[in-house]
């Protein structure tokens, strides 16, 4: 079997087309949720639009959402600009699902772990919870909580404070203040960005004070 890569995709015919593809080339992804807002129409009509631009090959889709194929017009927006977690959820999930299973094979039965706030820990909490047994974990993300505690092995606390939606973070000059007392053996957290010169950089100051805790006190660090 051959294929003619040489021939050109057809170019969309609808205007609501050419929209969707005009958002996506400045945002780089968008959800089906901020497309059906954008464009005042349903969810399946926004459905079956990017299936069919999937078809003509002018986008990709991923679960709850769609890529843009051109690199973002705005390229500071698109690398460093922080999206909402109904995007960041459906962004990259086979490899966030690869980094949670490496992540779990560092962490032994029994740790003490710190986990910070974000969408990549919350697959590394779900796997560590499938795999492991007899943790101790100290979270300032609701999200994360739920997704790893399990009755009768695996035990969390959360500190005290605010909870901050959408993303299910405690945040609070006590919370920080509680993270203080605990010497765990790891701390597992994710980053915004890094730059050039290994910068490491994010996006809500309470949570990067809350992370900067957790990184001191822990013995070991790992970055998902």
């Amino acid at each position: 079997m051959s294929f003619d890569f040489t021939r050109q995709s057809p170019h969309p015919t609808l205007p609501r087309h050419n929209t969707i593809l005009h958002l996506l080339e400045n945002r780089g992804s968008m959800t089906i949720a901020e497309l059906t807002e954008a464009l005042k129409v349903s969810e399946q009509t926004i459905r079956r639009d990017l299936k069919k631009l999937e078809e003509m090959n002018c986008l990709t889709r991923f679960h709850g959402g769609a890529n843009s194929l051109q690199p973002p017009k705005n390229q500071n927006e698109s690398l460093v600009v922080n999206k909402g977690i109904d995007t960041r959820e459906f962004l990259c999930v086979p490899e966030k699902e690869a980094i949670a299973q490496k992540v779990a094979d560092l962490i032994p039965d029994g740790s003490t772990v710190f986990i910070t706030i974000g969408t990549t820990v919350e697959k590394i909490a779900k796997v560590l919870n499938e795999r492991r047994k007899d943790l101790f974990v100290i979270t300032d993300s609701l999200r994360v909580a739920s997704l790893i505690y399990r009755p009768g092995t695996n035990k969390v606390l959360a500190p005290s404070g605010l909870i901050s939606s959408p993303n299910g973070g405690i945040s609070s000059l006590q919370s920080i203040s509680d993270l203080k007392h605990f010497r765990p053996d790891f701390t597992i957290t994710s980053l915004g960005a890094i730059e050039k010169d290994g910068t490491m950089l994010d996006f809500n100051i309470s949570e990067v004070e809350a992370a900067k805790v957790m990184m001191k006190n822990a013995k070991q660090i790992v970055i998902a």
